[in-house]
């Protein structure tokens, strides 16, 4: 745990003592949990940081509204407290803009870039509005049902309902004063202007069934982004390193070998 401002910050290490440092962001309304398959692909080579963001997890959730540049320097308060100085940066969906942000802000802490279901704009300030209102009306559960259908595909439910219960839990305990925060930050986030100063090797990840930062978003990304590739996961949605984790993980991994040590 450790101190920012008005709220202290969880976050676990795991894998290699000595490998190169690696910090992975989670999604919005999820946890560092949602990391496990990954976790288990990349702990025999690589120094692992997981961080439950502000207003979420085991991560104090102190009234917003946030920005994305808040829940950034909270990663590097972390990455300080690890002594963990240059890494590199993993995120989905949220994440990834806290990721792309410090890529942007603080080139010199980034080693490589992995922005997953992600964007440089990630909705409109009028739809987290609209999210925000609807948490404060409902509350968290009033969400369940309407994002589970975005975060994965129909045949996940099937497949894997252990972990689809699971996802759906962990949205509905999530704070609803820490959710809005975030989604305060979401409003308040376009990054598509300086997307092209990103100077780090970049892999960019998107589900191609991905409706809340469609496959569109992550050519985009890709496209003004000057060294990075695409890869599209087959058979997921937005939470892809949940539901295609094989391929998530596999993906990842060879992209991160193949960065200087």
């Amino acid at each position: 745990m450790v101190r920012v401002g008005d709220a202290v910050i969880a976050w676990r290490e795991y894998g290699s003592a000595e490998g190169p440092p690696v910090v992975l962001l989670h999604s919005l309304g999820l946890d560092s949990d949602m990391w496990g398959p990954q976790l288990d692909a990349l702990a025999d080579r690589y120094r692992l940081v997981v961080v439950d963001t502000r207003g979420h997890g085991a991560s104090d959730a102190p009234r917003g509204p946030y920005a994305v540049a808040d829940l950034a320097a909270d990663i590097l308060t972390v990455a300080d407290a690890a002594a963990v100085g240059r890494f590199h940066a993993v995120g989905l969906s949220l994440g990834g803009q806290m990721a792309l942000w410090l890529a942007l802000h603080h080139a010199g802490r980034i080693r490589s870039l992995v922005l997953a279901d992600t964007a440089a704009r990630i909705g409109t300030p009028a739809g987290w509005h609209q999210r925000i209102e609807l948490v404060k009306r409902d509350g968290m559960a009033g969400l369940r049902e309407r994002l589970l259908g975005i975060w994965f595909t129909p045949g996940f439910v099937a497949s894997d309902p252990a972990r689809f219960a699971w996802a759906g839990d962990r949205l509905v305990s999530t704070p609803a004063h820490g959710y809005t925060g975030c989604c305060a930050a979401l409003a308040g986030s376009d990054l598509r202007d300086r997307v092209a100063a990103v100077a780090v090797p970049t892999l960019v990840l998107v589900g191609e069934a991905d409706a809340a930062t469609p496959p569109a978003e992550a050519r985009w990304l890709a496209d003004h982004i000057g060294d990075s590739r695409l890869g599209v996961l087959e058979g997921a949605a937005h939470i892809a390193n949940i539901e295609a984790a094989e391929a998530f993980s596999r993906m990842l991994r060879d992209f991160l070998d193949e960065q200087p040590v």
